[in-house]
């Protein structure tokens, strides 16, 4: 018989590329200048969606919001821990534009256009993709993954 432990396979972090009405996207400026999306580590016994509204309200304070997709599935190691972090970015849209910081956070930006992100560090390459692939309206998930073979 196969024990439980042996199918906990790491980390699960949701991310959201978060969308206000005009087409401005959200990004977070963490404290060691690099830009983040909302979003964070599910909790054991979370669903998806409770742990995005976690995260998202705990980090901007922004309480309202509706999930329009999935853009995109990644995999890398934690830094911290050493193990598998499977990170699963969401597509939303918010009717809030005040945003409430938390201490993991330093400033916070709406941006309007895909060249507001040239010069930006982003916490990882695939954060950047997803806001790059909204703001142009570009399709990733087909491009990550029906283009490999």
């Amino acid at each position: 018989m196969v024990s439980q432990s042996n199918h906990e396979l790491g980390e699960v972090a949701q991310l959201i590329v978060l969308q206000r009405a005009d087409g401005a996207v959200l990004l977070l400026e963490n404290v060691d200048g690099r830009w983040n999306l909302p979003g964070g580590r599910l909790e054991r016994g979370e669903t998806w969606l409770a742990g995005l509204q976690r995260e998202i309200f705990e980090e901007t304070g922004i309480c309202s919001f509706a999930l329009t997709g999935l853009l995109t599935v990644y995999q890398r190691m934690s830094r911290r821990t050493q193990q598998p972090v499977y990170g699963v970015v969401f597509r939303g849209t918010t009717d809030e534009s005040g945003v409430v910081l938390s201490e993991e956070h330093r400033s916070y930006r709406w941006i309007e256009s895909v060249d507001a992100c040239d010069g930006m560090v982003f916490y990882l390459k695939q954060i950047e993709e997803a806001v790059r692939a909204v703001l142009t309206k570009e399709d990733i998930w087909k491009d990550a993954f029906l283009a490999k073979k």
